[in-house]
């Protein structure tokens, strides 16, 4: 029934079309949420360049503007684990205050950071 409303078949081929009609907003519509998404689009070719050109836009651009503006309770999600080591180190020689989650993380780990983030 829900292949039939929310997606078709040619030729062997499935395609799902999934309408999403909500947001963010009505999540949590209390609290006012500032997310800010960058894409970069570097000029490198192969796929270590790229990563290395993640870390060193986060390094240069954000995370210097975040101290700055001594901004707090900021989420990042990193798609890797290469890249979160990367961040766990820049973190620590900034000394910044930061607790990480992955999915190694024993559900206490998840509760006290959770908590830690939460509270500041």
């Amino acid at each position: 029934a829900a292949m039939a409303r929310l997606g078709f078949g040619l030729r062997g081929l499935v395609k799902t079309c999934e309408a999403h009609k909500g947001s963010i907003r009505k999540v949590l519509p209390t609290l006012h949420l500032r997310a800010m998404f960058h894409r970069i689009l570097p000029d490198r070719a192969s796929l270590e360049e790229v990563d290395q050109a993640r870390f060193d836009y986060f390094k240069d651009k954000l995370y210097g503007r975040v101290k700055q503006t001594a901004q707090t309770h900021l989420l990042v999600v990193v798609p890797t684990y290469l890249e979160y080591v990367k961040l766990r180190a820049l973190f620590n020689k900034e000394g910044a205050s930061w607790v990480g989650c992955t999915e190694y993380s024993s559900i206490g780990d998840v509760a006290r950071a959770r908590s830690e983030f939460f509270h500041g």
